[in-house]
């Protein structure tokens, strides 16, 4: 009698549902490991979950590893801080920024979104609105403004200071 896709036996004797657990098993412990690395690593929040900036766990205002939210403010991040509506940082970023309204003091990375905004660039702002105030990089996007030094103050599709 012919045996259901779930209940066959693999060639090491295990099956189909066996196999999914011991990879999801072995994904979670990966996981686990990484976090407590970047725990020992740093005195800053290695991972950060957010809805809005006050509803937070942790409740740390320095990230360093993941901060994924749908709207986060932080002092400062170090890694890459991901957001749905608005991600800020009111210090310094080294590292990745993605929202569809990323705004940040000082940039060191790459700033992804519809509009990336930060008084001091180094690296690529990356979006339809860009603006900074100074910039040593990089501005790809439809509109790119920097206020001091550049190309041009105002250009379309891409814009340069170094």
């Amino acid at each position: 009698m012919p045996q259901s896709g779930e209940n066959k036996k693999s060639a090491i004797g295990e099956t189909k549902g066996e196999l999914e657990m011991k990879m999801v098993t072995k994904a979670g412990l990966v996981f686990a490991l990484l976090v407590s690395v970047f725990m020992v690593a740093s005195a800053a929040t290695p991972v950060k979950l957010s809805l809005l900036p006050e509803l937070s766990i942790p409740s740390d205002k320095a990230v360093s590893g993941l901060d994924l939210s749908i709207a986060s403010n932080v002092d400062t991040v170090i890694g890459l801080q991901l957001a749905w509506i608005f991600a800020g940082v009111d210090s310094k970023i080294d590292g990745v920024q993605y929202s569809f309204v990323s705004k940040a003091n000082v940039v060191k990375g790459v700033q992804l979104g519809f509009y990336n905004g930060a008084n001091d660039v180094t690296g690529l702002q990356w979006g339809f609105v860009n603006v900074a105030d100074k910039l040593k990089g990089v501005q790809l996007g439809l509109v790119n403004v920097i206020h001091k030094g550049g190309i041009l103050p105002v250009c379309v599709f891409v814009n340069a200071s170094f």
